[in-house]
């Protein structure tokens, strides 16, 4: 498949799947208010997978480009990478929420609202931000980092660099919800934001600046990480702070060796469609509500229900995932890096710049 190479990081790519399904479980949960669980309460934190989302997409870009800057062809490879991987499927979903807010909802968008989708630019038009496509406006704050990261790696690959870069700009997003206030934009712009979520890239990146200087004992990182997931999940010390701790240390325990309990051809497969299965999951459960719902109409238990319902949507999800995957999102993005790889640039030599 397109994700294999001599640089793949096996636990990296299961993660991704890990973070795709439990937004799936967050959001099923958040579409289907009328049911609340009980026992699987503890599931309203797993909206934090968009948070491991984007520090794995830093973590991933630094160990794939970081070593090709020197090379003359490297910024142009990388954005054809990167055009190739996000643009086809979501220009794709685009097309699929028009017709669907028309047919459902009796909805039609202006040109501006849908130029600034097929732009991907709605992030910087507060309102718009979220984008007509649903869960969307990760996608708009992604691309935004894209546009930067190329910049800060040339900038610095140095530790305390990012370490700067990494408090300065959590500060940036502590601040972000009172700005929106004072300037009354849309409330959600606070946390749907790219500078609000700047902070979460740059952890991503100082953490594999970290992990390849300073290789810390699995085993130790391992207890850690059960600790924070514990604390988290059952005492409800839910912070900012402990959250962003215990995604950082779940990439720092699974990034870098390969386990067969957790990258096997299922993780393997979830972590291939992590994209198609974000972007697909919110149009399922949307289709699928009216008739899931008769199920907690039975004698079962509420939490029962839910995951008999997480189980139908997940499998449909998965799926049509697969199909858009397997037919789709890989030949054109095999197409992209064939066409990067075409393109030659004498290398750079930057002593002489």
């Amino acid at each position: 498949m397109y994700i294999e190479s001599k640089n793949f990081l096996p636990g990296l790519h299961a993660l991704r799947g890990l973070a795709a399904t439990v937004i799936i479980v967050y959001h099923l949960h958040l579409m289907q208010p009328v049911f609340k669980v009980h026992y699987l309460s503890f599931i309203n934190t797993f909206g934090a997978g968009v948070t491991l989302f984007f520090m794995l997409s830093c973590f991933s870009l630094f160990h794939s480009t970081q070593n090709k800057i020197h090379q003359g062809n490297w910024l142009f490879v990388y954005v054809m990478k990167r055009i190739f991987r996000i643009y086809p499927l979501f220009l794709l979903m685009i097309g699929v929420h028009l017709i669907l807010h028309y047919l459902l909802y009796d909805k039609v968008y202006s040109f501006a609202e849908i130029l600034s989708n097929l732009l991907i630019l709605y992030q910087f038009y507060p309102g718009q931000h979220t984008s007509f496509v649903w869960a969307g406006w990760t996608i708009g704050v992604e691309v935004t980092f894209y546009c930067l990261f190329p910049l800060l790696l040339v900038v610095s690959q140095k530790i305390r660099f990012w370490l700067a870069l990494f408090l300065i700009t959590m500060l940036l997003s502590r601040s972000m919800p009172l700005l929106v206030a004072q300037l009354k934009l849309d409330v959600s712009y606070g946390y749907m934001s790219f500078p609000s979520q700047l902070f979460v890239f740059i952890g991503g990146g100082l953490l594999y600046l970290i992990v390849n200087r300073y290789p810390i004992n699995r085993r130790i990182a391992l207890v850690l990480f059960f600790v924070f997931i514990v604390l988290i999940m059952f005492f409800k010390l839910i912070s900012e702070i402990l959250s962003i701790v215990v995604l950082l240390l779940g990439i720092l325990i699974y990034s870098c060796y390969k386990s067969k309990f957790l990258f096997n051809n299922f993780t393997k497969f979830l972590g291939e469609a992590s994209y198609s299965i974000y972007l697909l999951h919110p149009v399922v459960i949307g289709l699928l509500k009216p008739y899931v719902k008769n199920i907690y109409h039975t004698q079962l238990p509420v939490d029962i229900c839910f995951l008999i319902c997480f189980l139908i949507v997940f499998f449909l999800v998965c799926v049509i995932a697969y199909i858009i995957n397997r037919y789709f999102e890989i030949p054109i993005y095999r197409y992209g890096i064939k066409l990067a790889k075409s393109y030659h640039i004498k290398p750079i030599d930057v002593q002489s710049c």
